[in-house]
């Protein structure tokens, strides 16, 4: 991949966007690996800030040719840090739970980078496999619930270095212990947090952590001026070498002294790790799309996800996670294209390597407080909102919020209460448990008729009434979520079920349908089929920009080109205006749009005498428009309404400009109905576009005639313009029903 040489490429912004970008985790990536190595002492926090410091680096150097998001910035993860942090305590179990003993640090050591490359080489497994749609499958309640209770987990394992107290006394200890508190120590943990709180209220040019960094190092070396040893420590010295892939010859020593049990658990310990940073990476693409507007292969981003943690293993590591805060810094600081990616990564490795002395300086207390606002932020928002909607929710009969609250609460209570794989263990069986409770669920999510809900066609009154009186024959099923043998089943028997109910055109709304199994679309196509030899109209309606749009694919392969024709829809709107068209033409004439109606068989002008008419027949001149043609644009000054004598036209919105324009169908306007009347109304430009649907023609009524009417005909003038506000109101009144029905 030639990164120097994409076209429009501006090194300005990338390097500013890849230096930001790296600069807004840098501590939260050194704070993360001194997390992953404090149950090993003191004296392995260097060596954790060096493996977080070499993950930010090493990582997306690798992920820059490799990565499909190409200004997505990859960091440690505080979910996935967490879990590294229990490989120590699971191999010093193996030993007595002596980390001090000979030897089993430094086992803990590689089974921790171990860990991490093996994490990696599941993620690629994802990618191969196709699987990235399938991390998106765990329910984010499990993952809010992993993301609360490490948080909490977080702050608890900081308490020690904020009070001040010996690393032997436990949380449920510190009680009894207050006495011994270091309230200088304490003084500075504030002093960090309430930095990194306000400073970015102060100025956002200066990323939050580097607040608490500053000031309270500052505090802290005040503090120590005169009360030496009361603060606390700081990290010490830092190794500066260049770092060597040297782990890649002590994994298969270390593999081979390990147990068959130890191997299990850090394998399982991968699984979680690999299927968190997957869902964390594949989200942090999803907001990068929007930024970039570029499609993401997700499975591809796995692959380089997973070959970027293995690689950074090797050189002694921490796993990484694509992050949010530095990807949207990256874009908004001018990165875009993997070059800033990479220059991101590079900056990191020459801070460990250059600047190792000013880190060597940083207090243990400094980085406490950093981990507890990392903590804070953590929390996730979602789950704390719905606490704060649980009264309403146990007030009303939605019980989908409470079951939420519940699942966020057991995982989170598993992961406090017994463990972190016990909580991933809980959080994969809710996962599968929830799938199966939603694919047993109807997959009709709700039902229409065509008396209640109609189409944005503008007819005629005499058609309105007509299909709020027939209107029951039309029936619109909207599905919902996956339609598989099961689902699919529902939907057949309870299509059977209309055609007892005389309904004689079905609309199946797949908007909202993400996926059909091959099952699913064989059942569709035998469903076609028995309806049409009912003599039932069967109508499928989805568009390119509804989840519906790629489900589809399966479909197009098992219907026939007649059949697809037949029963394709784009939207539901146009499925609802063709079963209405064809049930009007049973109703009325087929071709009734192509007669040339009358000024007098206008709705707007229908309270006009014969005698009236003759008097203002001049007013009005003809006007055609060959199909496609348009009959105004909007912005267009204009002072003429337009009454349609046959044929049909579609009022079109008009949003954004040049390539980002786009067109938006808004109605469909039907012979004796009329358009452009805002014009007569208010004198303002056009608000939209009309253009000919087929061959239009229509009388037009300028407002130099309607003035001119005004002052020879006043009554007349007052009809027609009493008549445009009846015709108006009846549009606001079939939308403020169509509206309504939609949210319900």
């Amino acid at each position: 991949m030639m990164m120097t040489n994409k076209p429009g490429l501006k090194w300005k912004g990338e390097i500013g966007g890849g230096i930001t970008s790296a600069l807004i985790v840098l501590p939260r990536a050194m704070a993360m690996g001194a997390l992953v190595f404090a149950p090993l002492g003191p004296e392995y926090i260097p060596v954790g800030i060096v493996a977080g410091l070499i993950s930010l680096g090493i990582s997306n150097l690798v992920l820059a040719p490799l990565g499909t998001m190409s200004i997505m910035t990859s960091a440690p993860f505080s979910l996935s840090s967490f879990m590294l942090m229990g490989v120590v305590g699971i191999v010093a179990g193996k030993f007595g739970g002596d980390v001090s003993a000979p030897g089993v640090a430094a086992l803990a050591v590689t089974a921790l980078f171990l860990t991490v490359f093996l994490s990696g080489a599941i993620q690629v497994l994802f990618g191969l496999c196709r699987l990235g749609t399938l991390v998106k499958y765990i329910p984010y309640t499990v993952f809010a619930g992993l993301m609360n209770g490490t948080a909490i987990l977080i702050i608890l394992s900081q308490l020690n270095l904020l009070l001040g107290l010996p690393a032997s006394v436990t949380p449920s200890e510190i009680i009894y212990h207050l006495s011994e508190i270091q309230i200088y120590a304490l003084s500075v943990g504030v002093v960090v947090c309430v930095a990194i709180w306000l400073g970015p209220k102060v100025s956002d040019s200066i990323p939050a952590p580097f607040y608490g960094i500053f000031v309270g190092t500052a505090v802290f070396y005040l503090l120590n001026h005169f009360f030496p040893e009361a603060v606390g420590p700081v990290i010490g010295e830092i190794p500066s070498a260049i770092p060597t892939p040297r782990y890649a010859t002590e994994f298969w020593p270390a593999i081979s002294s390990m147990s068959p049990s130890l191997l299990r658990q850090l394998l399982l310990i991968a699984v979680g790790i690999a299927a968190i940073n997957s869902l964390r990476s594949l989200l942090v693409c999803a907001a990068g799309e929007n930024l970039t507007q570029e499609r993401v292969d997700g499975n591809r981003e796995l692959v380089g996800q997973g070959v970027s943690n293995m690689v950074t293993a090797l050189f002694g590591g921490i796993s990484g996670a694509g992050s949010l805060s530095s990807t949207l810094a990256n874009h908004r600081y001018g990165g875009r294209s993997a070059l800033s990616r990479g220059l991101g990564g590079a900056f990191a490795l020459l801070v460990l390597i250059l600047l190792h002395r000013l880190v060597a300086g940083l207090p243990t207390v400094v980085l406490a407080g950093m981990l507890v606002m990392i903590a804070r932020e953590s929390f996730d928002g979602w789950s704390l909102f719905l606490v704060f909607k649980l009264k309403s929710a146990l007030a009303s009969s939605d019980r989908k919020p409470l079951v939420n609250l519940f699942v966020v609460a057991l995982v989170m209570g598993v992961l406090l209460t017994v463990g972190f794989t016990q909580a991933l263990a809980v959080g994969f069986v809710l996962s599968i448990l929830l799938f199966l409770h939603r694919m047993s669920k109807s997959v009709i999510r709700c039902e229409m008729k065509g008396e209640q809900f109609h189409s944005n066609t503008l007819r005629p009154v005499r058609e309105l009434r007509l299909l709020e009186q027939e209107g029951k024959r039309i029936h619109i099923l909207e599905l919902e979520g996956v339609l598989f043998f099961g689902t699919a089943d529902k939907v057949t028997c309870r299509v059977e079920q209309l055609f007892a109910e005389d309904v004689d055109y079905i609309i199946l709304d797949f908007q909202r349908l993400f996926e059909i199994d091959g099952t699913g679309a064989s059942i569709i196509r035998q469903l076609i089929r028995k309806c049409a030899s009912r003599q039932v109209s069967l109508f499928l309606s989805w568009n390119n920009t509804s989840a519906g749009a790629k489900a589809f694919d399966e479909l197009r392969y098992i219907l026939t080109d007649e059949e697809l024709n037949e029963a394709y829809c784009d939207g539901l709107d146009n499925a609802l205006a063709r079963a209405e068209d064809r049930l009007l033409d049973k109703l009325l004439q087929e071709n009734r749009y192509e007669e040339m109606r009358s000024i007098g068989d206008q709705d707007a002008l229908s309270t006009l005498t014969a005698e009236e008419f003759a008097l203002i027949h001049d007013s009005f001149d003809k006007c055609s428009f060959n199909d496609g043609e348009a009959v105004f644009q909007q912005g267009d000054s204009g002072d003429c309404v337009y009454f349609i004598a046959s044929g049909q036209a579609n009022i079109i919105h008009r949003a954004g400009n040049g390539d980002a324009q786009t067109l938006t169908r808004l109605a469909t306007i039907c012979p004796g109905t009329c358009f452009g009347e805002m014009a007569i109304l208010d004198s303002k430009p056009r608000s939209t576009n009309v253009t000919a649907k087929g061959k239009l023609a229509c009388f037009r009524l300028c407002n130099a005639e309607l003035q001119k009417m005004m002052r020879e005909h006043p009554s007349i003038a007052f009809k027609i313009l009493a008549g445009l506000g009846r015709d108006l109101a009846t549009r606001v009144r079939v939308a403020n029903k169509r509206n309504e029905l939609q949210k319900t």
